[in-house]
């Protein structure tokens, strides 16, 4: 049986709506569409949603999965209808015990439903929707930063992860700010579903020696990220939060080099706007789609309109 070729991305789509179908020569391609997700994790459904790209994306597609913020802000449906556009399959979740999902709320069930996203991905996602299994994606924003890229460490096929602002929790413990998050958890986490006042808090202690990006960063050597941050951000300050695991990196992709290893695709764009990137949500649409694009080895490369494209020499 002949192997049918895989789809490949389209990143300047990102901005441009595709053809209707009765305006493409010869072709009755359907349109795009999307989904109602629900993925059992733990006996509790996690609700989402897939966008499926339209069919003139022939064969294996690629896909990519994103993880909300806390407590379900900085969703970036923006981002899964641009990357839909490109050609890519697009799973989206609201993690246990957020907006509507079942079960409780804890940084620790993040990363365990995003491991079962993407298992999922690689399996029904494959047989539904025409996933290719060697083109996964895993990306977050904030909060959802640090669960992709914990995740990323866990499964052994992802291809790329994608960092929106990351947020590393570790830092909040290592200086002595647990307050901070405190106050966090308190104000805007009365919006879900926990087991107790201070179930988040005391899940977040326990985890965030696994979840330290600067410790782990000999782990993802080997792994291809895209890191981005906002040179505005208060939330998630880049010199404290992105800067310490790009510096571990790059000294990684350095000693690999001398000792003739291999080393993953590490790039860090900044752009001049604050923790939601709200001011540079299409450059940075754009920038993603080009650097997974390349990634697929579909020949595109990141260009910023208006960012910082850092690359591999980013100053220390």
């Amino acid at each position: 049986m002949p192997v049918m070729p895989m789809a490949h991305m389209r990143p300047e789509r990102v901005v441009e709506d595709p053809e209707a179908p009765e305006e493409r020569s010869g072709s009755m391609s359907p349109v795009a569409s999307y989904e109602l997700l629900d993925l059992v994790v733990d006996s509790s459904h996690v609700y989402g949603e897939v966008y499926r790209p339209d069919g003139s994306f022939t064969g294996p597609r690629p896909c990519i999965c994103l993880f909300h913020g806390f407590p379900g802000v900085l969703n970036n449906d923006d981002l899964a209808f641009a990357l839909q556009r490109t050609g890519c399959v697009v799973l989206r979740v609201f993690h246990r015990g957020a907006w509507g999902s079942e079960g409780f709320y804890s940084y620790s069930h993040c990363i365990e439903d995003a491991v079962a996203l993407a298992n999922w991905a690689l399996e029904e996602g494959v047989a539904r929707y025409d996933v290719d299994p060697d083109r996964l994606f895993l990306a977050g924003q904030s909060m959802g930063g640090q669960t992709a890229l914990t995740a990323t460490r866990l499964p052994d096929r992802v291809r790329g992860t994608v960092l929106m602002t990351p947020f590393d929790v570790s830092r909040v413990f290592r200086s002595g700010r647990e307050d901070l998050l405190r106050e966090a958890i308190a104000g805007e986490g009365r919006v879900l579903r926990v087991e107790g006042p201070y179930s988040i808090l005391e899940d977040a202690r326990r985890l965030w020696p696994r979840t330290d990006f600067e410790a782990h960063a000999d782990e993802l050597v080997g792994r291809n990220l895209l890191l981005i941050g906002g040179t505005l951000d208060d939330v998630a300050p880049v010199d404290e939060m992105l800067m310490p695991l790009w510096r571990r990196l790059r000294a990684g992709d350095a000693e690999a080099e001398s000792q003739g290893r291999a080393h993953g695709d590490h790039r860090l764009v900044l752009y001049p706007t604050e923790h939601g990137l709200c001011n540079s949500r299409v450059r940075m649409a754009r920038d993603i789609a080009a650097w997974m694009s390349r990634i697929c080895g579909d020949g595109a490369d990141p260009v910023t309109d208006g960012g910082v494209p850092v690359d591999g020499n980013a100053p220390s």
